[in-house]
């Protein structure tokens, strides 16, 4: 995957769950919902249809491994910290390791945001 196409895919994915977060809001029109809903869809549908497929499916399964599971996730990167400082070898490409850590930085956001209290205007 060309570096300029794996940026792309990382801000489309970023935007997806920006989307998919923010379309369930109060306050959210059903305008603004079917918006939402179908510029996530169309994002999934084009990364999910093309040429770098695997490279999308691998990053929506760490997001979603990273949300459920975690504690299992940050022992796996844990293992993948030590494999690559003992031999650099840890099994995954570079491209996926990117999105372990990007899947895990999104994850930790959506944590934060959801932890934050709600401000009364």
């Amino acid at each position: 995957m060309q570096r300029e196409h794996e940026e792309a895919m990382r801000a489309e994915f970023a935007e997806k769950v920006a989307l998919e977060r923010t379309m369930f809001n109060a306050g959210v029109t059903d305008a603004e919902f079917d918006r939402m809903s179908r510029r996530s869809n169309d994002i999934d549908n084009r990364w999910a249809s093309g040429p770098h497929a695997e490279h999308w499916a691998f990053l929506g399964d760490a997001h979603h491994d990273w949300q459920h599971n975690p504690e299992t996730m940050e022992r796996f990167r844990a293992d993948i910290a030590h494999n690559l400082a003992t031999d650099g070898h840890v099994g995954l490409s570079d491209v996926q390791v990117r999105s372990l850590e990007q899947a895990r930085t999104l994850t930790q956001q959506q944590s934060q945001q959801a932890e934050r209290p709600v401000r009364e205007r």
